[in-house]
């Protein structure tokens, strides 16, 4: 079945509540002191069936100015609405704030109806129905029909019904392939069941029994029952007004303004970025307004907004700084007013939810970023978020934080989409290749300045090299790329060091004289080389001749048999040559046979048989030696 929610708005005492009275047969003002005093204090419900496959939900909201914060609460989430003017006062304060706040909200959809025609006569209806018009010039509502009516003898309620259902060829479907998203408007005890709360589904489907998270406080909880106007039922879904029976809460951890979801879905947040409306005599003084109050969904709070200057003057961006942290979605709008006196000055819609507070030196590439962001549908929000992560990347589950989509609907759609690099980790993280490309090319720049700057030194240790950066790296993405780096044989690792493959030096003439001492005494030994220590004490600076000897051990001018003792490469080629040979010819080599090849004594004769088996060029059999490929 389908279902769509419409809302009511008007001044107080217009006749709301009667006219839903009216149409549905049902009264919604709940509270005793609403229907004592004959106003709507906070937002009523009422529902009719327009055929067997429709089904509206009505919201009625109060109209007195003192309650307009549960008025927001009722419009947030309602597909269309009925303005309602009383014959008998035309357009009254409310009637202009409501029509304001529904624009701000978004809401596309609706009509007017002129309510108590029986108080007055056809001349009076025919000119509040032409201040009507001219009232509504400008807004969504200027082109929509004026329905009189008198809820009193149900005169025009069945033009109203007509209306009601040309209204829902006009209408989207929610989205049901996103998650489960609730704001709570209401949550109570009912005896024999226990808790209830009720909401507007904005998007996704909720089934019995199912598990829910309710934020910002990420208690969980269970439903164990699932009611749709007063009927039992397995499962609502996006558009329905549901009450749900919840186990394992306590009705003094809810509130108006809790979101239910589905558990471990979403991040809450207390920054975000957006685009404001406010309104034309506001504009030139927003200045004065930096704390303001906030409304979205059903919750209401007080926020700071930092005003971003956008290249257009008819544009206004601004990041926002919420109290008390919640879930915002990437679109969703909210409204903002004043604290005394309490009036609507204007609202906006999200367009990013922030990691970190604005500062004046990232404000080029912020207005960027935004005017792109603003003018993208959220399809193309997916692609936005990925390009502008820079550096740091974007998980999946911050791109489903973000929209509300399923992860596997954002994958299918990251599938379309080019320049987009996956990097391997527990959270699914998405680089922007261009940017990936980018950041390897710093990588390399920093080991090289490194290097020139500390050419002896074994390389940069990779805890060092990311402190290099004036931005914190993301741990999978700089261990990505250092992998990319060796696989392309641009960088070499030893132990926790990072070089260069090839690096070419400027050396001085003492270094220089150094490096040919070490050299010259173990190529000139060969078989039989010195210990290091020895060499060392022929070199005045020994300091220097430390990072020397590392410097050519990482060059493999040098090369480690154990920690004793150290060859010239060519001693180690020489060898290799000769096991080769020997051992082709008579199949295996014992010790003496490798003394007596080399010219060296057993001293050296055993190193450098186990050296040969650590890296895998011999194999050890007995006392023998055989080539490990034969």
């Amino acid at each position: 079945m389908k279902h769509f929610i419409i809302g009511t708005a008007g001044h107080i005492d217009h006749g709301k509540s009667a006219l839903v009275n009216a149409i549905t047969g049902i009264n919604p003002d709940r509270l005793k002191e609403e229907r004592e005093r004959g106003i709507t204090i906070d937002i009523g419900f009422a529902h009719f069936c327009i055929d067997e496959n429709t089904m509206v939900s009505f919201i009625d909201v109060p109209g007195h100015e003192k309650f307009i914060r549960n008025m927001i609460a009722g419009a947030v989430g309602i597909d269309a609405v009925i303005l309602v003017i009383a014959a008998n006062e035309s357009v009254k304060p409310q009637t202009v704030e409501h029509l304001q706040i529904c624009e701000l909200l978004g809401i596309k959809k609706g009509f007017i109806v002129l309510t108590k025609i029986d108080l007055v006569d056809d001349d009076i209806v025919a000119l509040v129905t032409l201040e009507a018009k001219e009232f509504l010039k400008g807004t969504f509502l200027e082109k929509s029909p004026i329905i009189p009516v008198s809820s009193t003898n149900n005169k025009g309620i069945e033009e109203v019904k007509k209306h009601i259902v040309l209204l829902k060829e006009e209408l989207e479907h929610k989205p049901y392939d996103k998650i489960l998203r609730m704001p709570i408007d209401r949550s109570f005890l009912m005896k024999g069941y226990g808790i209830v709360v009720t909401g507007t589904i904005f998007e996704g489907v909720v089934h019995k029994n199912q598990d829910v998270e309710i934020l910002p406080s990420h208690l969980k909880a269970r439903i164990k029952k699932i009611q749709i106007h007063n009927q039992e039922c397995d499962m609502a879904e996006a558009g329905n007004r549901a009450a749900l029976n919840l186990a394992g809460i306590e009705k003094n951890q809810l509130k108006r303004g809790d979101v239910l979801v589905q558990p471990d879905s979403f991040h809450v947040s207390n920054l975000i970025e957006a685009k404001l409306y406010l309104f034309k005599n506001i504009m030139n003084n927003k200045e004065r307004y930096k704390k303001l109050r906030f409304y979205h969904g059903t919750s209401e709070n007080a926020c700071i907004i930092n005003y971003i200057p956008a290249d257009s003057s008819n544009t206004l961006y601004a990041q926002l700084e919420i109290e008390s942290p919640n879930l915002f979605l990437v679109d969703d709008r909210f409204i903002l007013r004043t604290f005394s006196p309490m009036r609507t000055i204007g609202g906006g819609i999200i367009l990013d939810i922030s990691k970190k507070k604005y500062r004046k030196k990232d404000h080029l590439w912020l207005v960027k970023k935004l005017d792109e962001n603003a003018q993208s549908l959220l399809w193309d929000k997916v692609y936005f978020w990925i390009k502008h992560s820079r550096y740091d990347g974007i998980t999946l589950a911050s791109l489903v934080s973000k929209t509300g989509f399923k992860e596997e609907t954002i994958m299918k759609k990251i599938e379309f989409l080019h320049n987009i690099k996956l990097i391997p980790s527990r959270d699914n993280l998405f680089i922007y290749e261009k940017e990936y490309t980018a950041l390897k090319t710093v990588i390399m720049n920093t080991i090289k300045k490194f290097q020139l700057k500390n050419p002896f030194e074994k390389g940069i240790q990779k805890s060092r090299l990311k402190t290099e950066f004036y931005y914190q790296l993301n741990n999978e993405i700089f261990s990505n790329i250092i992998s990319d780096l060796l696989t392309e044989k641009q960088l070499q690792s030893s132990e926790d060091y990072l070089r260069l493959n090839e690096l070419s030096l400027t050396l001085s003439e003492d270094e220089n004289t150094i490096i040919e001492t070490i050299v010259q005494s173990y190529k000139g030994a060969l078989f039989s080389p010195p210990f290091w220590d020895d060499v060392k004490s022929k070199i005045a600076n020994k300091a220097l001749a430390e990072k020397i000897f590392y410097y050519l051990i990482n060059k493999k001018e040098i090369i480690k048999v154990n920690d004793e003792f150290y060859f010239h490469r060519d001693a180690i080629e020489n060898i290799a040559a000769g096991l080769l040979s020997f051992c082709r010819e008579q199949g295996e080599m014992e010790v003496s046979d490798f003394k007596a090849l080399f010219n060296t004594s057993r001293k050296y004769a055993i190193p450098l048989l186990e050296y040969f088996d650590k890296i895998g060029y011999t194999i050890r059999i007995g006392n023998k030696r055989k080539l490990k490929s034969e």
